[in-house]
């Protein structure tokens, strides 16, 4: 099926790793640029071995954090091509086909978790990458959303930009092991990445309901009883169990056999209970 989620990640990382070998191979080196486009520009950088860690301003820095996560992603883009050219050339794992080299096709198949970990480290790049260049492009006044730009306030800013480093330390804290194994944490910054992840939980928390009613869904787009912009879910979902067609019909019988019983003795345990 050629939208499976899996065929997808395999052919995002092939099309990363035939870029990545045509770059080394004609000369990109350590730094070049040459052969790159501009999505994957990041090998130039990544590749120089420099950076890691969050920074000094309590790792709050854009590029910081777009720094990490090119530098991931081409550190295991790259020990994934190695290890390929280990299998197919000799010198990779044991349990090779016929005791010696394996064939492409086979030593594909024998790193498809690789591959959908380089895919993905690609993807939560790009997005933060583009995601870093519409915060930027709105405090430049420019439209990066279609729908006018300029009229951005210091708050709204404030706002997408703690979205910004929420999405970038949610998806750090889950995924530590790749920074900490590459060497671009410490055991320290890793606490300190899940520390800030709190933090800012709590800071879009007051803003979070703001920021669902900036969609502009209306309540009946949404066809929800509790989205509601109003906060009346309570009488919203007894209305909507009102008009449940199951509930205009008989009950089977196992309700009276059974559940309605012990609904008794639980609402009348719950009644001598006092309500605040």
């Amino acid at each position: 099926m050629e939208g499976d989620n899996v065929l997808l990640t395999q052919q995002t990382t092939g099309y990363l790793l035939k870029t990545y070998i045509k770059w080394r191979m004609g000369g990109g080196g350590v730094g070049g640029r040459e052969g790159l486009d501009e999505d994957l520009l990041y090998f130039a950088s990544a590749s120089q071995g420099e950076g890691g860690g969050l920074g000094r301003e309590g790792g709050r820095e854009v590029q910081v954090i777009l720094d990490l996560f090119s530098r991931r992603a081409y550190a295991l883009l790259e020990r994934l091509a190695m290890k390929l050219q280990g299998l197919t050339e000799g010198g990779g794992e044991e349990g090779r086909e016929g005791g010696g080299v394996m064939s492409q096709g086979a030593a594909w198949k024998s790193v498809l978790v690789d591959v959908m970990f380089v895919s993905r480290a690609h993807s939560l790049y790009t997005i933060l990458r583009h995601f870093a260049a519409g915060l930027q492009g709105l405090k430049e006044g420019r439209d990066v959303s279609g729908v006018g730009g300029g009229r951005e306030g210091g708050a709204f800013m404030a706002v997408i930009e703690r979205l910004f480093f929420l999405f970038a330390y949610y998806h750090l804290s889950r995924e530590t092991g790749d920074f900490l194994e590459l060497g671009l944490l410490s055991p320290e910054e890793a606490g300190r990445a899940r520390g800030e992840l709190e933090v800012l939980l709590g800071e879009v928390r007051p803003d979070a309901v703001g920021l669902c009613d900036g969609w502009d869904w209306s309540d009946f787009e949404l066809k929800s009883t509790l989205g509601r912009w109003d906060g009346r879910y309570e009488e919203a979902l007894l209305e909507s169990a009102k008009g449940e067609p199951l509930n205009h019909q008989e009950v089977v019988g196992g309700w009276n056999r059974t559940w309605q019983p012990q609904w008794k003795v639980e609402e009348q345990g719950q009644a001598g209970r006092a309500r605040l």
